[in-house]
């Protein structure tokens, strides 16, 4: 027998033997599985054996191989809540997840700023061009029309004849809570301001207004003026919270908008020339954004007198000096050498000793 079919009979007698192998070599009881309500036994080669226990005979459900308590499931609601979504209102189910729209609050207005927040939708009108373009046919059908929404638009042509409902209340408002301040000084350095100031001629005096918002809205077009007495020649250095502007402060300048509950504050320059008076006078300063006018006003007492020029103060100061030194020149230059001597003789005393 040669070696090729001794190969093919031990083949054949491992296949015939494999079988009887599997069945007689499996393990019984090897482990316990569900089946249904019921639990039983397999062996080791996965095979079904016996019945282990009957977990429905105890009221209980069968699971991962044990009798366990049988959970209860609660009931599944599909429109559960209402919730903001995808910046809209959603349905929410019993178990937390989005289910359906409920409302959608993008509107058909593209004059509204559109959001959801708290669970509702809020369309907020805004007819300052930030979100329709003026002009556009939204902003004319709805921003035209927006009479009572508290807010005095004067971009949309509302005043207190036409609107009253909400202009009215912010003119009231603006009368009682716009307050305007005038002070004056002589000394650029000092920080000190007053309320009344004695200027002769040739000289500098400073200014400041300040106006002071004290409602919970916005105050539009302020036009601040001034009226100074003709004593002060000339008006400059016109700042706004100390930025330079231009303009005219006798005529009226336009400082523009005040926040809520915020101030700004004006300051500018004068200067006397010559003049022949001695007497006090009023200085006014007003703004008209409001009727009536709100004002304050200033004493100046201009005195013809008084010479209080720092140029001329120095040359005076100079001339003194000079008139000093002429008169008592030659004491100076007699007392210069007597100390000169006095100085060489004592060196040589010393040097002796």
């Amino acid at each position: 027998m040669n070696k090729i079919t001794q190969f093919s009979l031990f083949l054949a007698l491992i296949l015939i033997l494999l079988p009887v192998f599997f069945v007689f070599g499996c393990n019984n009881h090897a482990y316990v599985d569900c089946v249904g309500n019921n639990i039983y036994w397999y062996d080791s080669c996965g095979n079904r054996e016996d019945l282990f226990q009957d977990c429905a005979r105890y009221n209980l459900t069968c699971k991962y191989g044990q009798c366990v308590q049988k959970q209860i499931v609660p009931n599944y609601v599909a429109h559960n809540k209402t919730a903001c979504y995808n910046n809209s209102v959603y349905w929410y189910d019993s178990l937390g997840a989005v289910n359906s729209l409920h409302t959608n609050c993008q509107d058909q207005n593209s004059c509204t700023q559109d959001e959801c927040k708290d669970g509702k939708c809020i369309n907020t009108l805004k007819c300052d061009g930030t979100i329709c373009q003026l002009g556009s046919g939204d902003f004319n059908t709805y921003c035209a029309t927006s009479c009572g929404n508290g807010i005095c638009e004067n971009n949309l042509g509302e005043n207190e004849q036409n609107c009253s409902t909400d202009c009215k209340i912010i003119q009231d408002n603006q009368n009682n809570n716009l307050s305007i301040s005038f002070f004056v000084k002589k000394d650029s350095i000092s920080s000190q301001w007053d309320k009344f100031a004695q200027i002769g001629q040739n000289q500098d005096v400073y200014f400041m207004i300040t106006l002071n918002n004290n409602s919970q809205f916005q105050i539009n077009e302020n036009i601040v003026a001034v009226n100074i007495p003709g004593e002060i020649s000339f008006l400059g250095n016109l700042k706004v919270d100390d930025v330079a502007m231009s303009g005219d402060i006798v005529s009226g300048v336009n400082i523009g908008s005040i926040q809520a509950m915020q101030k700004k504050t004006i300051t500018f320059e004068g200067k006397t020339q010559l003049f022949q008076t001695k007497e006090e006078k009023q200085a006014l300063a007003f703004i008209n954004s409001v009727e009536p006018h709100k004002s304050d006003s200033i004493s100046i007492n201009f005195d013809s007198t008084q010479n209080n020029s720092f140029a001329e103060q120095s040359q005076e100061s100079i001339f003194g000096w000079f008139d000093f030194l002429k008169r008592w020149f030659m004491w100076i230059i007699a007392a210069t050498v007597l100390i000169f001597l006095f100085i060489i003789i004592f060196k040589r005393i010393s040097s002796n000793v």
